[in-house]
Protein backbone atom coordinates (compact mmCIF):
# COMPACT_ATOMS: atom_id res chain seq x y z
CA UNK A 1 0.00 0.00 0.00
CA UNK A 2 1.39 3.28 -1.02
CA UNK A 3 0.76 7.17 0.32
CA UNK A 4 -1.45 7.24 -2.72
CA UNK A 5 -3.45 4.39 -1.30
CA UNK A 6 -3.74 5.39 1.99
CA UNK A 7 -4.72 9.04 1.39
CA UNK A 8 -8.10 7.71 -0.81
CA UNK A 9 -8.79 5.66 2.36
CA UNK A 10 -8.43 8.19 4.64
CA UNK A 11 -10.57 10.74 1.96
CA UNK A 12 -13.21 8.99 4.05
CA UNK A 13 -12.99 10.67 7.28
CA UNK A 14 -14.56 13.71 6.58
CA UNK A 15 -17.95 11.70 5.59
CA UNK A 16 -17.95 9.41 8.16
CA UNK A 17 -18.90 11.89 10.65
CA UNK A 18 -21.65 13.37 9.36
CA UNK A 19 -23.60 9.74 9.23
CA UNK A 20 -25.82 8.67 11.50
CA UNK A 21 -25.16 6.92 14.59
CA UNK A 22 -25.64 3.01 13.80
CA UNK A 23 -28.69 1.50 15.81
CA UNK A 24 -26.80 -1.09 17.44
CA UNK A 25 -22.98 -0.80 19.36
CA UNK A 26 -20.26 0.00 17.83
CA UNK A 27 -18.34 -2.36 19.76
CA UNK A 28 -20.88 -5.10 18.25
CA UNK A 29 -19.50 -4.06 14.72
CA UNK A 30 -17.89 -7.01 13.01
CA UNK A 31 -15.16 -5.39 11.70
CA UNK A 32 -13.82 -3.99 14.70
CA UNK A 33 -14.49 -7.32 16.37
CA UNK A 34 -11.96 -8.64 13.81
CA UNK A 35 -9.51 -5.74 13.90
CA UNK A 36 -9.06 -6.38 18.08
CA UNK A 37 -8.73 -10.43 17.34
CA UNK A 38 -5.95 -9.44 15.08
CA UNK A 39 -3.96 -7.74 17.13
CA UNK A 40 -4.61 -10.02 19.72
CA UNK A 41 -3.26 -13.02 17.49
CA UNK A 42 -0.34 -10.92 16.28
CA UNK A 43 1.07 -10.01 19.86
CA UNK A 44 0.60 -13.62 20.45
CA UNK A 45 2.74 -14.47 17.40
CA UNK A 46 5.30 -11.52 18.30
CA UNK A 47 5.41 -13.00 21.88
CA UNK A 48 6.29 -16.59 20.68
CA UNK A 49 8.81 -15.48 18.11
CA UNK A 50 10.43 -13.81 20.75
CA UNK A 51 10.66 -16.41 23.35
CA UNK A 52 10.71 -19.37 20.42
CA UNK A 53 10.54 -22.18 23.13
CA UNK A 54 9.39 -24.30 20.10
CA UNK A 55 8.90 -24.38 16.44
CA UNK A 56 4.94 -25.44 16.62
CA UNK A 57 4.41 -23.18 18.91
CA UNK A 58 5.64 -20.26 16.33
CA UNK A 59 3.83 -22.04 13.55
CA UNK A 60 0.56 -22.20 15.93
CA UNK A 61 0.70 -18.61 16.48
CA UNK A 62 1.90 -17.85 12.76
CA UNK A 63 -1.25 -19.31 11.82
CA UNK A 64 -3.35 -17.97 13.63
CA UNK A 65 -2.27 -14.42 12.92
CA UNK A 66 -2.64 -14.76 9.20
CA UNK A 67 -6.22 -16.02 9.30
CA UNK A 68 -7.42 -13.40 11.79
CA UNK A 69 -5.44 -10.68 9.61
CA UNK A 70 -7.45 -12.11 6.27
CA UNK A 71 -10.66 -11.99 8.68
CA UNK A 72 -9.62 -8.15 9.48
CA UNK A 73 -9.18 -7.33 6.12
CA UNK A 74 -12.00 -8.80 4.74
CA UNK A 75 -14.84 -8.61 7.48
CA UNK A 76 -17.23 -5.13 6.14
CA UNK A 77 -17.87 -3.00 8.98
CA UNK A 78 -22.03 -2.27 9.46
CA UNK A 79 -21.03 0.83 11.38
CA UNK A 80 -19.28 4.44 10.80
CA UNK A 81 -17.10 3.36 13.67
CA UNK A 82 -16.47 0.49 12.15
CA UNK A 83 -15.71 2.06 8.48
CA UNK A 84 -13.28 4.56 10.17
CA UNK A 85 -11.22 1.39 11.85
CA UNK A 86 -10.96 -0.40 8.90
CA UNK A 87 -9.41 3.29 7.55
CA UNK A 88 -7.02 3.07 10.95
CA UNK A 89 -6.31 -0.45 10.86
CA UNK A 90 -4.83 -0.29 7.48
CA UNK A 91 -2.47 2.75 8.25
CA UNK A 92 -1.39 0.66 11.53
CA UNK A 93 -0.32 -2.45 9.42
CA UNK A 94 2.06 -0.10 7.46
CA UNK A 95 3.36 1.61 10.63
CA UNK A 96 4.17 -1.67 12.28
CA UNK A 97 5.93 -3.53 9.35
CA UNK A 98 3.52 -4.40 6.93
CA UNK A 99 4.86 -1.70 4.44
CA UNK A 100 3.79 -3.48 1.43
CA UNK A 101 0.47 -4.52 1.41
CA UNK A 102 0.20 -4.81 -2.12
CA UNK A 103 2.68 -7.74 -1.85
CA UNK A 104 1.79 -9.18 1.91
CA UNK A 105 -0.36 -12.30 1.20
CA UNK A 106 -1.79 -13.33 4.44
CA UNK A 107 -2.57 -16.70 3.35
CA UNK A 108 0.55 -17.36 2.04
CA UNK A 109 1.35 -20.76 2.93
CA UNK A 110 -1.96 -21.71 4.37
CA UNK A 111 -4.10 -24.29 2.57
CA UNK A 112 -7.20 -23.03 1.74
CA UNK A 113 -7.06 -19.56 2.97
CA UNK A 114 -7.44 -16.25 0.95
CA UNK A 115 -4.66 -16.01 -1.23
CA UNK A 116 -5.14 -11.93 -2.17
CA UNK A 117 -2.92 -9.55 -1.61
CA UNK A 118 -3.88 -7.75 1.98
CA UNK A 119 -4.25 -4.39 -0.47
CA UNK A 120 -6.50 -6.24 -2.21
CA UNK A 121 -8.80 -7.52 0.66
CA UNK A 122 -8.61 -3.93 2.03
CA UNK A 123 -10.16 -2.22 -0.85
CA UNK A 124 -12.65 -4.21 -2.18
CA UNK A 125 -13.57 -4.54 2.00
CA UNK A 126 -13.68 -0.72 2.20
CA UNK A 127 -15.54 -0.49 -1.37
CA UNK A 128 -18.11 -2.90 0.15
CA UNK A 129 -18.41 -0.96 3.13
CA UNK A 130 -18.56 2.56 1.54
CA UNK A 131 -21.65 1.50 -0.95
CA UNK A 132 -23.04 0.45 2.84
CA UNK A 133 -22.62 3.20 4.55
CA UNK A 134 -21.72 6.46 2.68
CA UNK A 135 -24.39 8.83 1.08
CA UNK A 136 -24.26 8.39 -2.89
CA UNK A 137 -22.38 10.92 -4.69
CA UNK A 138 -24.59 13.56 -6.00
CA UNK A 139 -25.38 13.09 -10.13
CA UNK A 140 -25.78 15.25 -12.87
CA UNK A 141 -28.20 13.71 -15.33
CA UNK A 142 -29.82 17.09 -16.30
CA UNK A 143 -33.59 17.10 -17.14
CA UNK A 144 -33.22 13.03 -17.09
CA UNK A 145 -35.35 11.24 -14.32
CA UNK A 146 -33.33 8.98 -11.98
CA UNK A 147 -34.99 5.76 -10.91
CA UNK A 148 -33.89 5.21 -7.08
CA UNK A 149 -34.01 1.88 -5.79
CA UNK A 150 -36.27 1.56 -2.69
CA UNK A 151 -33.87 0.94 0.53
CA UNK A 152 -33.20 -2.19 1.82
CA UNK A 153 -34.70 -2.50 5.43
CA UNK A 154 -31.75 -3.04 7.76
CA UNK A 155 -31.86 -5.34 10.64
CA UNK A 156 -29.35 -4.25 13.55
CA UNK A 157 -30.29 -7.38 15.40
CA UNK A 158 -29.36 -9.43 12.92
CA UNK A 159 -25.92 -7.96 12.70
CA UNK A 160 -25.35 -8.35 16.27
CA UNK A 161 -26.14 -12.13 15.66
CA UNK A 162 -23.36 -12.30 12.98
CA UNK A 163 -20.95 -9.95 15.20
CA UNK A 164 -21.33 -12.66 18.08
CA UNK A 165 -20.99 -15.71 16.05
CA UNK A 166 -18.01 -14.04 14.16
CA UNK A 167 -16.46 -13.85 17.52
CA UNK A 168 -17.21 -17.57 18.20
CA UNK A 169 -15.20 -18.20 15.35
CA UNK A 170 -11.94 -16.34 17.10
CA UNK A 171 -12.78 -17.66 20.06
CA UNK A 172 -12.31 -20.95 19.09
CA UNK A 173 -8.71 -20.29 16.88
CA UNK A 174 -7.02 -19.35 19.48
CA UNK A 175 -4.89 -22.78 20.91
CA UNK A 176 -6.00 -23.47 24.80
CA UNK A 177 -6.88 -21.05 26.96
CA UNK A 178 -9.01 -17.64 25.50
CA UNK A 179 -6.60 -14.67 26.58
CA UNK A 180 -7.12 -12.38 29.45
CA UNK A 181 -6.96 -9.59 27.36
CA UNK A 182 -9.71 -10.55 24.55
CA UNK A 183 -12.49 -8.16 24.49
CA UNK A 184 -16.23 -10.36 24.29
CA UNK A 185 -17.65 -7.19 23.11
CA UNK A 186 -20.48 -8.60 20.83
CA UNK A 187 -21.80 -11.01 23.83
CA UNK A 188 -21.33 -7.93 26.09
CA UNK A 189 -23.68 -5.92 23.48
CA UNK A 190 -26.24 -8.45 23.41
CA UNK A 191 -26.39 -7.98 27.32
CA UNK A 192 -27.67 -4.68 26.82
CA UNK A 193 -30.83 -3.70 28.42
CA UNK A 194 -32.32 -3.29 25.55
CA UNK A 195 -31.92 -4.78 22.19
CA UNK A 196 -33.52 -3.51 18.35
CA UNK A 197 -36.87 -5.38 17.74
CA UNK A 198 -36.80 -7.76 15.01
CA UNK A 199 -37.63 -6.98 11.51
CA UNK A 200 -37.74 -10.38 9.45
CA UNK A 201 -39.40 -13.91 10.95
CA UNK A 202 -35.84 -15.53 10.00
CA UNK A 203 -33.96 -12.90 12.31
CA UNK A 204 -37.04 -13.00 15.05
CA UNK A 205 -36.44 -17.41 14.67
CA UNK A 206 -32.46 -17.17 14.90
CA UNK A 207 -32.87 -14.72 17.80
CA UNK A 208 -34.77 -17.23 19.95
CA UNK A 209 -32.61 -19.87 18.92
CA UNK A 210 -29.52 -18.37 20.29
CA UNK A 211 -31.54 -17.55 23.24
CA UNK A 212 -32.54 -21.19 23.96
CA UNK A 213 -28.61 -21.83 23.65
CA UNK A 214 -26.95 -19.25 26.00
CA UNK A 215 -29.62 -20.05 28.52
CA UNK A 216 -28.40 -23.49 29.07
CA UNK A 217 -24.64 -22.01 28.24
CA UNK A 218 -24.74 -19.15 30.46
CA UNK A 219 -27.67 -19.39 32.74
CA UNK A 220 -28.01 -15.80 34.63
CA UNK A 221 -27.03 -13.76 32.02
CA UNK A 222 -28.98 -11.22 30.57
CA UNK A 223 -28.16 -11.99 27.01
CA UNK A 224 -30.81 -14.89 26.71
CA UNK A 225 -33.72 -13.12 27.76
CA UNK A 226 -33.12 -9.95 25.84
CA UNK A 227 -32.85 -12.30 22.91
CA UNK A 228 -36.25 -13.63 23.61
CA UNK A 229 -37.60 -10.66 24.02
CA UNK A 230 -36.42 -9.07 20.81
CA UNK A 231 -37.36 -11.96 18.97
CA UNK A 232 -41.18 -11.51 20.81
CA UNK A 233 -41.13 -8.10 19.64
CA UNK A 234 -41.45 -9.03 16.07
CA UNK A 235 -44.16 -12.07 16.25
CA UNK A 236 -46.49 -8.97 18.75
CA UNK A 237 -45.82 -6.89 15.67
CA UNK A 238 -47.29 -8.91 12.99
Amino acid sequence: MNRRNLIRGAALAPLLGALPAPACSAEADPSIIAVNAYKVARAAYVDACQRWDSDDEVDATNRIESLAAIAALSTVPTSPAGLRSLCEFASWLVSVGEAELSEWRPGYGTAGADQRTGEDMYFATLAAAAAALLPAAPQDMGTMPVCVPAPVRHDPLADMIRAFHDEEVVMRSFPGDIPEDFEHAAFAALGDEELPPALSQEVALDALRLSVRLGDEAPGDYAAPNLARAALAFFEGV
